[in-house]
């Protein structure tokens, strides 16, 4: 089982309210680390190595995730009654990171998962003859106080991701491979492998964090139907804000304070000669968006080989319990697939939604015209 690491160079408490500030400031970034290649000393060590690689400070986070209650006790504590959902869901997965970094007053977040598997077998006879005399005695009486390992030759194997979510105008998530292997002969101790110099390459491969744009994030969660993760961005960095206001009033369901009443208007019925006007029947974009992100991740065979699994069919929109498909899922809404790819098309070109519900009905969602 992975070990998730604790640190010490970490925020105890609420961030502050700051505003968003320049381009040009040294802002840290956060760094959640888990997998049976770290322990705290290894993990001191790879963010040691992160902040040179980025050239940000780097603080590391004592959870893998908010805890929900805790974070909705905080925030009534200020705001009052909250909205019973917009946390937990899949496509709320980049506001749950945004709110986990901003608790840590950090801009950016990223996440590492690093295993480490060690290996033993006899040596040839090439191998035995490239090590010293001494060596082999000493690594052979190290074996016999079953002290060691138990065969002269070890292998030490690293194998993970590095994913970097960044909050700026075009959120994303982008993910890189950790992978290294070390081996020796009649080596005195446990295989040493330098995990924070492998990290620290996996970085230099990763766009550097963009410069955060919180109220568009806050507002891409509040479309989304993510009112809790909207308010935790709003209260951590928009809080001081007169025209983020807004945010706050629609995460919590209020009506916005006003001046004076808005004017009163006509309501003028649409023409019959018009019908593009009128709403379109059936389902929405959104409802049609979630179900393709679903439908991308079931149908992807690739996918399910490379987590050697069979393939099956499940009917349509229906979320599976696998954890590399839920993985899957959620990262249809953490690389921007479900807006930028789906949404804006399905809502802003005129036969937008027809073709995706076209498209549904010809990869076997053949219901979603009578809903």
């Amino acid at each position: 089982m992975g070990l998730l690491l604790a640190a010490g160079s970490c925020a105890t408490g609420p961030s502050s309210v700051l505003p968003e500030r320049s381009p040009g400031a040294r802002l840290p970034v956060l760094l959640v680390a888990d997998g049976t290649a770290l322990d705290a000393r290894t993990v001191d060590d790879v963010a040691t190595a992160l902040s040179a690689a980025i050239g940000r400070p780097v603080v590391v986070a004592r959870e893998p995730a908010l805890d929900e209650a805790a974070e909705r006790a905080r925030l009534a504590e200020r705001y009052g009654k909250l909205p019973q959902r917009g946390w937990e869901e899949e496509r709320c997965a980049l506001g749950r990171a945004a709110a986990h970094a901003l608790r840590y007053d950090a801009d950016a977040y990223y996440r590492l998962h690093l295993d480490r598997r060690d290996s033993t077998r006899d040596a040839t006879a090439e191998e035995r003859a490239a090590v010293s005399g001494a060596r082999r005695a000493a690594a052979a009486a190290l074996r016999g106080l079953k002290i060691g390992a138990d065969k002269p030759v070890q292998t030490a194997e690293l194998s993970g991701e590095l994913s970097l979510l960044s909050f700026g105008l075009s959120p994303a998530t982008k993910t890189v491979p950790v992978r290294a292997s070390v081996q020796a002969v009649d080596a005195l101790g446990r295989l040493r492998v330098d995990t924070a110099g492998e990290v620290a390459r996996a970085a230099e491969r990763l766009p550097r964090p963009a410069f955060p744009h919180w109220g568009q994030l806050a507002r891409r969660q509040l479309a989304a139907g993510c009112r809790l993760t909207a308010l935790a961005v709003y209260d951590g960095r928009l809080r001081g804000r007169p025209d983020s206001r807004g945010i706050a009033d629609q995460a919590l369901g209020r009506q916005p304070k006003r001046k004076s009443p808005p004017p009163v208007v006509a309501a003028t019925p649409p023409s019959p000669a018009e019908p593009s006007d009128l709403p379109a029947p059936g389902p929405s974009c959104r409802v049609l968006c979630e179900i393709h992100m679903v439908e991308l991740c079931n149908n992807d065979r690739d996918l399910w080989a490379r987590h050697q699994a069979l393939w099956q069919s499940t009917p349509c929109g229906q979320r599976r319990s696998e954890p590399f498909l839920r993985d899957c899922y959620q990262r249809q809404w953490l690389t921007g697939t479900f807006d930028e790819a789906c949404m804006a098309p399905c809502e802003q070109a005129a036969d937008g939604r027809a073709r995706l519900l076209h498209m549904l009905q010809g990869s076997g969602c053949t219901r979603l015209g009578t809903l």
